[in-house]
């Protein structure tokens, strides 16, 4: 696949504690990405904190990868590849819980919720 660069942050749109978190995936990358627990500590935050601030964002369009294996912790992405490597865990992740959602409820009424939810996609 073909790397491509995404933009450059500017951190004076972000509240402190947003800007805190942001500082510090900004100095990670895929290879050498940023515990939580690490991050945590540096901006005097508890790890459900930084989990709350990296989700708020991500939402606000921030390219904020995670790796689950060695090394693990969270990342600013810096390429599409690095965007979809990230992404690939979260879907199968939640592949998994819709097909044990279907397991509780039936695959009928789970079609029923999934056709009542929406899902912004925005480029």
């Amino acid at each position: 696949m073909t790397q491509r660069t995404l933009g450059e942050v500017d951190l004076s749109e972000f509240t402190p504690s947003q800007a805190a978190v942001m500082r510090e995936v900004i100095l990670s990358s895929s290879r050498n990405p940023i515990p939580l627990s690490v991050m945590a500590m540096r901006v005097h935050q508890t790890i459900r904190e930084c989990k709350g601030i990296v989700e708020e964002l991500r939402t606000m369009g921030q390219p904020i990868g995670a790796r689950r294996g060695k090394p693990h912790g969270i990342y600013y992405a810096r390429t599409v590849d690095e965007l979809e490597e990230s992404a690939r865990p979260l879907v199968n992740q939640a592949k998994k819980m819709l097909l044990g959602a279907s397991r509780l409820v039936g695959k009928r009424r789970l079609a029923e919720w999934l056709g009542q939810m929406q899902i912004e996609v925005s480029e």
